[in-house]
């Protein structure tokens, strides 16, 4: 399908719109993630609380695999079986 405009969520920009630009950017941030950890572990804060920066990733990549069975869910609602993001 063509994409479409969602009322109140930003587009997605057209040089985002790819896999390749996709697959840079998550790589990007996973770079981040694992700088910030360092060497050995830390204790990482934040407003909900503080845990160890191992603890802190985990929890990140828990909460993407929640958003990735969002889109598989809506896929296929939709009739759309095919995994789009398994490569």
């Amino acid at each position: 399908e063509e994409p479409f405009e969602m009322v109140g969520f930003p587009a997605c920009p057209p040089d985002k719109a790819n896999a390749a630009a996709l697959i840079a950017d998550l790589s990007a941030s996973a770079d981040e993630l694992l700088a910030a950890a360092g060497d050995g572990m830390r204790t990482v804060t934040y407003p909900g609380g503080s845990e160890s920066s191992f603890e802190y990733v985990i929890d990140l990549v828990a909460h993407m695999m929640y958003h990735l069975g969002q889109i598989n869910l809506i896929q296929t609602m939709t009739g759309d079986h095919v995994v789009h993001w398994n490569s």
